[in-house]
């Protein structure tokens, strides 16, 4: 897999986001989920990301989701979600289940598999 590539391709608003070598890539879990870095989140979807005592925060407009590492569970807005994978890290980076914490913060996303598309709308 080419640095800039990633595992399947993301369309924001119906326009095809690139990548730079440096950028993180979306990639595909080990439970074939595409997730999507919390990186990725802030640069390409403005969502606001913090780490807060060893949580993730992840805040678009009125909505913020909480991921921990050692947690399938995901926090929005004070209640508790059951997650479709757990988060994880890769170089640093924390990946996070792309179509559920996209939809959950308000965006509308879905992902189509045999295209290896995920499609979000802000």
């Amino acid at each position: 897999m080419k640095a800039n590539q990633g595992d399947y391709t993301i369309l924001l608003n119906g326009k095809k986001l690139k990548f730079k070598d440096e950028d993180p890539v979306p990639r595909i879990s080990e439970r074939g989920l595409p997730v999507l870095s919390t990186d990725l989140l802030a640069s390409k979807m403005n969502v606001q990301v913090a780490l807060v005592a060893g949580e993730i925060r992840m805040t678009h407009a009125d909505k913020t989701v909480v991921a921990r590492i050692d947690k399938i569970e995901l926090v929005v807005n004070g209640e508790a979600v059951r997650g479709e994978g757990m988060p994880y890290v890769v170089a640093g980076r924390m990946y996070v289940p792309a179509v559920q914490v996209c939809n959950l913060l308000g965006l509308q996303a879905e992902y189509d598999a045999a295209g290896k598309t995920l499609k979000v709308q802000k």
